[in-house]
């Protein structure tokens, strides 16, 4: 998703007014919030406003509609905090097609991504909708392509470890052993793991989620969870995403 966003959103915004004043909402939302320019905000807010009306104008209107960019405009709007849950009409609206790689493609893997992470960290269902009717797996794809199946494969699979092992009602000795709390325990390192060592800020946002719900409440060290809050404030900082309720919650857990 980065990849294709870097290029193709600013060549598609000179040409789609919306997608013009979302990027630029993005741009100095996000400036404000890492490097602390408060005179930003106004102006992120101006295009906010002024994105999400010709937003709504566009997709009333009939007739061909440009469902890649408006779709790559909630998802940048969304990663504001401004419309998490604003994406979800276009996952239910046409399945796209995945043989055709572009920036609908990347923007549905890009919402399926913040979806999880919202669920996570919001405790919701994740919604599907129907965006995954007409997709295949397809061993011969791009690497790009793998990137989006295996970039957190390895965090959610270590939260279901941890969710079927700590949730299980009928143990088989009917009681949650110290063996099942080790690997809980292991599982929460390799969340915390796989997070701390990924250079990629996207994938580091969508991180979040699987260190709020599960991966750090299970760490036990002293030492793991204050290297944990660390991580996360530093994260915050360079992403503009806000952590301070996921180290609460943690916080909360670990009393």
């Amino acid at each position: 998703m980065s990849m294709i966003s870097r290029r193709v959103v600013p060549q598609n915004a000179l040409d789609c007014s919306f997608l013009f004043k979302a990027l630029t909402a993005f741009s100095a939302g996000h400036q404000c919030k890492v490097h602390g320019i408060d005179a930003l905000e106004a102006i992120a807010t101006a295009f906010h406003t002024a994105c999400v009306r010709e937003l709504l104008q566009s997709i009333s209107q009939a007739g061909t509609r440009s469902y890649d960019n408006e779709l790559a405009t909630a998802c940048l709007l969304r990663s504001e905090h401004r419309h998490l849950l604003g994406a979800y009409s276009f996952a239910d609206g046409e399945p796209p097609d995945f043989n055709n790689r572009g920036l609908l493609q990347a923007g549905v893997w890009n919402y399926l991504r913040e979806e999880i992470t919202m669920a996570l960290e919001c405790r919701k269902p994740v919604r599907m909708g129907r965006i995954f009717d007409r997709y295949t797996y397809d061993p011969d794809a791009p690497d790009d392509m793998h990137a989006n199946h295996i970039i957190a494969a390895k965090q959610y699979l270590n939260i279901a470890r941890m969710l079927l092992t700590l949730f299980n009602p009928s143990p088989p000795t009917g009681h949650i052993s110290q063996s099942d709390l080790d690997l809980a325990q292991r599982c929460a390192l390799d969340v915390c793991g796989v997070a701390w060592i990924n250079q990629n800020i996207p994938a580091t946002v969508n991180g979040f989620g699987p260190l709020a719900f599960s991966g750090g409440r299970h760490l036990i060290d002293s030492h793991h969870r204050d290297a944990l809050c660390s991580f996360l404030n530093t994260s915050s900082k360079l992403t503009g995403w806000p952590v301070q309720l996921i180290i609460n919650d943690l916080n909360t857990a670990w009393q």
